[in-house]
This record gives structure tokens, C-alpha cells and sequence, in this order.
């Protein structure tokens, strides 16, 4: 692999700012170590979420982001899956959702 062949994913025409909120690496483009670096070589903004200030400094017990949002659908999901045998891609135009994560809630709610 060549790290050091500019990367046009993250290039942008007058721009040097790589994606997200990642400030370390060579800010030409250039792929060395601004994408595949070692880690903690970078610097990464901790700004929390709306419910906090920082991740480091939070008082929730579990991450606001960690927390599953879907859990009425994913059960109306493996429900019509498993118990009513409906194809799994009429159920992913139904929910507007891949038949990927259709797949996935199926065998998460198996494992239970």
C-alpha cells in the first residue's frame, strides 16, 4: 500500500481539513498518518453530546449513544420475521430499512 499517494476521498478544492473532528496527521492530504497513524497521535475534540459537556467527565452510567433506540421496532421486526413468516424484504420496504438490518435484528433477537 502507498500511505503517502493523496487521498481524494478527503481533498477538497481549497481545503485541508480532514473529516470529522480529527486535527492530527499531515494536514496536506496526504494519507502517512493522517487516516492509518498511531493511535493517540491525534487530536480529538471531546464535546460530548447534548447531554453532556465531555465524554470523559459524564455521570451517565451507560453513553447516550450506546443506549438502543429502536427496540419497538425491532421487535415489530422479529416478530413479523420469525412469528408470521413475511419475507424479510417486504419487511425492510416496510420499515424503510436494509434487509441487512433486518437480518441483524432477526438473529440478535434469536440469541436472546
Amino acid at each position: 500500500m502507498n500511505f503517502t499517494a493523496p487521498d481524494p476521498r478527503f481533498k477538497k478544492e481549497g481545503s485541508t481539513e480532514l473529516p470529522g473532528n480529527y486535527h492530527g496527521g499531515d494536514p496536506s492530504g496526504l494519507r502517512s498518518d493522517a487516516l492509518d497513524g498511531t493511535p493517540g497521535e491525534g487530536h480529538y475534540q471531546d464535546t460530548g453530546c447534548h447531554l453532556q459537556p465531555s465524554c470523559l467527565n459524564c455521570t451517565l452510567p451507560q453513553c447516550y449513544y450506546d443506549v438502543p433506540r429502536n427496540q419497538a421496532r425491532d421487535t415489530a421486526i422479529y416478530k413479523l420475521v420469525v412469528e408470521k413468516k413475511v419475507m424479510n424484504q417486504t419487511v425492510a420496504l416496510e420499515y424503510n430499512v436494509s434487509t441487512r438490518t433486518v437480518h441483524r435484528i432477526v438473529q440478535k433477537g434469536r440469541a436472546r
